[in-house]
């Protein structure tokens, strides 16, 4: 079965039945358009120098702490870092694919500003059978470490 993510119709019946690691994924062409168009929304606000939260500031109680422009990409990654690691047993490979679908669909809908290569990147280890072992309490941030 093939699975094509637009970020707007996909069900739980359709979530359900790919979960057995038979189906393969796909992205349509307007949510791939959706977030590329995002994605350089973003890259405009930083070319601009805009205070964007999280991008150009810190975050929580340091949100109001700029962000120069050449560690940018590094705060980025220790982000990314800081949340990919956890304790406790590993999720059932059915759950892992759930979250790694849902994850490619919200990102779909092109509101996040991600790169596109990032969900294509979770897509192929979901096409290749990959299912990395998520732990409780982990956000799915492994394919952004990956793919960056």
């Amino acid at each position: 079965m093939e699975l094509l993510l637009d970020g707007h119709s996909l069900t739980i019946d359709q979530l359900y039945r790919a979960s057995d690691g038979n189906t393969s994924l796909s992205i349509a062409k307007s949510a791939r358009t959706a977030m590329q168009k995002s994605r350089n929304t973003v890259e405009q606000w930083i070319a601009n120098k805009e205070i964007i939260y999280g991008v150009t500031t810190g975050f929580g109680e340091f949100s109001n702490v700029h962000i120069p422009m050449d560690k940018i990409e590094a705060l980025q990654r220790n982000l990314i870092m800081s949340h990919a690691a956890g304790a406790g047993e590993p999720l059932p490979d059915e759950v892992v694919r759930c979250m790694m679908i849902l994850r490619a669909n919200a990102l779909a809908k092109g509101f996040s500003g991600i790169r596109p290569e990032t969900v294509e990147f979770i897509m192929r280890f979901f096409n290749a059978g990959i299912v990395l072992s998520y732990l409780h309490r982990v956000p799915l941030d492994h394919p952004a470490i990956s793919s960056s």
